[in-house]
């Protein structure tokens, strides 16, 4: 009798299993069912991943807000405490924004890296922090642009480097956000040759190369 009224209890805990409805399970703070994450995924709504390009979950913006990084948009005061100018509008590559130092780090200072051709600098956009890393690796002089932003601490963060060149004209047409910048040529991490980088002038935003001897301006990036 006690197999019996056993085997009527599982039947009946089964039946009802069976007629459960699965999403009642998506409030109940408990990763089960089908689900893939807490309440979120298999029969509930997607779990966010705040990389795939959909605002989703609790996300209050395209992967961003609610479980992922806190949103922000150009203007904003980044978490080093510099001004977002730039955003890329999803966190591929484990980067979303770009924020710029609040001053120049340097006034006047040569490019940096020592006398040779580096060789595996990028100008495009989101590559200033691998060239400053490349040439870091190889030698740089101080003072110099390069080791100006390698050695900044601001804000709590330790990961400020040269814009690319793109970067850089990128900061040059957002410049009245960024705020302190002076009508002449600012350093790029950009390679054109052994002798020469890349410069952007502040006054019109031309573009060309100089040679790394020459002393100029220096500002500092970090992306995030």
């Amino acid at each position: 009798m006690k197999t019996l009224n056993l085997f009527l209890f599982m039947l009946v805990i089964a039946l009802f299993s069976c007629g459960k409805d699965e999403k009642s399970t998506c409030t109940d703070g408990i990763q089960n069912g089908a689900e893939t994450g807490v309440d979120c995924g298999g029969d509930c709504n997607p779990c966010p991943t705040c990389t795939d390009g959909i605002q989703n979950g609790s996300e209050t913006g395209i992967d961003c807000g609610g479980d992922c990084t806190r949103c922000y948009v150009i203007g904003d005061i980044g978490p080093g405490n510099g001004k977002i100018f730039y955003d890329k509008g999803n966190s591929n590559q484990d980067w979303r924004y770009l924020e710029a130092a609040p001053s120049d780090q340097e006034e006047a200072v040569i490019w940096g890296g020592k006398d040779k051709f580096i060789g595996n600098t990028s100008t495009a956009l989101g590559f200033g922090f691998e060239n400053t890393s490349v040439v870091y690796q190889d030698g740089v002089f101080i003072p110099s642009a390069l080791w100006s932003c390698i050695d900044l601490k601001f804000g709590g963060k330790g990961d400020w480097f040269l814009p690319s060149k793109d970067e850089l004209l990128l900061m040059y047409q957002k410049k009245a956000i960024i705020g302190q910048f002076t009508n002449g040529a600012y350093w790029s991490s950009s390679e054109v040759r052994k002798e020469d980088a890349w410069i952007v002038e502040f006054s019109n935003g031309d573009t060309y190369d100089e040679l790394k001897t020459r002393k100029i301006r220096a500002r500092a990036i970090r992306k995030f």
